[in-house]
């Protein structure tokens, strides 16, 4: 099937609800929780590698037809990368992640399957410039459902396939948005977008990894470009619960086994209208205490919940391996 139009399909994540566009509120006290010592503030090297199993199971009370699911693998690296920012050599993070997804879309009896694959990368600054984007680049291949009451699967979906790049200048007063089209029916297009505002400023490609940084114990709001949108929003981080000694199985270092630790969930929403769902997110907490290992978990994100387009199905991100640095 050829190629449609762009569209939003996430971060991992796409969210909804809350307060109006703009620039936010102040800017927020960011912590590098993914060192041994959370009290780090200089970018040092660093080599972790979270893996996650993805799944995504049909909605019956999705009130559609067509049923969607999904099973696949979430990776993310994180290094750090030599940047030139305003003819300056700084030293940033660089944040590598590919989602690989195997998709099945049924209609009265019949299937498409697919893969839906994201590779996003993005470098940032260290934690004493809030961890503020230098750009971004995706690439996405994707199919989505339509649900225009077609008579069999091959008038359900549409598929497309893009590459994605932000661009943000030195004063962080505007961004530049380009969309590259793999296929010559749809039209290409660059714009620059206004930047405004005092509040803490994450590429939407960092915001998994940026609230590890975070009091995930308090509510927040930051900024962050959407690119479907083609303006600045402001996101808004909702404080859910923190349970003590909660048990998850993961492979921790290459040893796999029970582990007991501290979680922070919260809940994630884009701002403005036609914004998706909200997300679900659960990271691990540091242990309030004088143990050497209480920062064991670095803060990772443990699970999240995504609600797909028309609520047709909700993904589950569950942590099943992390290798950290030594640092």
């Amino acid at each position: 099937m050829k190629a449609k139009k762009f569209a939003a399909c996430g971060v991992l994540l796409p969210l909804a609800m809350l307060c109006a566009c703009g620039g936010g509120t102040s800017a927020l006290t960011v912590n590098a929780n993914w060192y041994k010592d959370p009290g780090e503030r200089a970018v040092v090297a660093v080599n972790e590698t979270l893996e996650y199993s993805v799944k995504g199971e049909p909605n019956a009370e999705s009130g559609y037809a067509l049923s969607t699911s999904y099973e696949g693998t979430y990776t993310t690296t994180l290094g750090v990368s030599k940047e030139t920012v305003g003819g300056k050599n700084v030293v940033a993070y660089y944040l590598h992640a590919v989602t690989t997804l195997n998709g099945v879309f049924e209609l009265k009896g019949e299937q498409h399957t697919f893969v839906k694959s994201i590779d996003s990368e993005v470098w940032f600054r260290g934690v004493e410039d809030n961890l503020r984007p230098i750009r971004s680049k995706k690439y996405v291949k994707d199919t989505l459902p339509v649900l225009n009451e077609a008579d069999g699967i091959e008038g359900a979906y549409e598929e497309y396939e893009y590459t994605q790049t932000v661009v943000y200048n030195e004063e962080y007063t505007r961004a530049t948005l380009t969309l590259d089209y793999a296929d010559e029916t749809h039209t290409d297009f660059e714009k620059e977008i206004k930047l405004s505002g005092n509040a803490t400023l994450f590429d939407n490609e960092e915001i998994v990894f940026g609230l590890r940084g975070l009091d995930l114990s308090a509510n927040a709001v930051f900024r962050t470009v959407d690119f479907a949108r083609r303006k600045q929003i402001n996101v808004s981080l909702t404080a859910d619960s923190v349970t003590e000694g909660a048990k998850r199985v993961f492979t921790l270092n290459g040893t796999e086994g029970e582990q007991e630790l501290d979680v922070a969930a919260v809940n994630l929403a884009y701002s403005g209208s036609n914004a998706g769902y909200p997300w679900h997110l659960e990271y691990a907490r540091p242990r309030q205490d004088d143990n050497p290992n209480s920062n064991k978990y670095r803060n990772v994100m443990l699970y999240a919940e995504q609600t797909t387009l028309y609520n047709l199905c909700t993904l589950t991100y569950t942590l099943t391996g992390a290798t950290f640095s030594e640092t």
